[in-house]
């Protein structure tokens, strides 16, 4: 697939939340969505409210979606709660995601501990 390709698979759902449909469907930082495609993994990177939002992550979640997340936002959100750090990986099903360390450089009320993913398909 070439990156075009899988450029075209990305839709922006407002705010930072992402779908990407590309084999499994994925969400990241699903906010105020009206819904959609249910999703095989969901992305939450902390635990503001405009992020970590479990009223929306129920809109999309089914029986086996996997949720990863860090510790504060796990402790806001029910079902397969996968728990990381910067720098742990997780498989699901064919994916391999790893979280990496993100911040916002110039907000000091920002720790070094959010989250970022780099997602493989095998």
């Amino acid at each position: 697939m070439t990156a075009r390709d899988f450029a075209e698979k990305i839709q922006w759902l407002g705010h930072d939340g992402f779908r990407i449909e590309a084999g499994q469907t994925i969400y990241f930082d699903p906010y105020e969505i009206g819904g959609g495609p249910a999703a095989d993994v969901i992305l939450v990177t902390h635990e503001h409210f405009d992020h970590c939002s479990p009223e929306d992550v129920n809109k999309i979640k089914r029986d086996g979606t996997a949720i990863i997340t860090e510790k504060d936002s796990a402790a806001k959100l029910s079902g397969d709660v996968r728990v990381v750090k910067p720098g742990d990986s997780v498989s699901v099903g064919d994916l391999s995601i790893e979280a990496v360390p993100a911040y916002n450089t110039n907000k000091t009320f920002i720790p070094k501990k959010r989250l970022a993913w780099i997602y493989r398909q095998h």
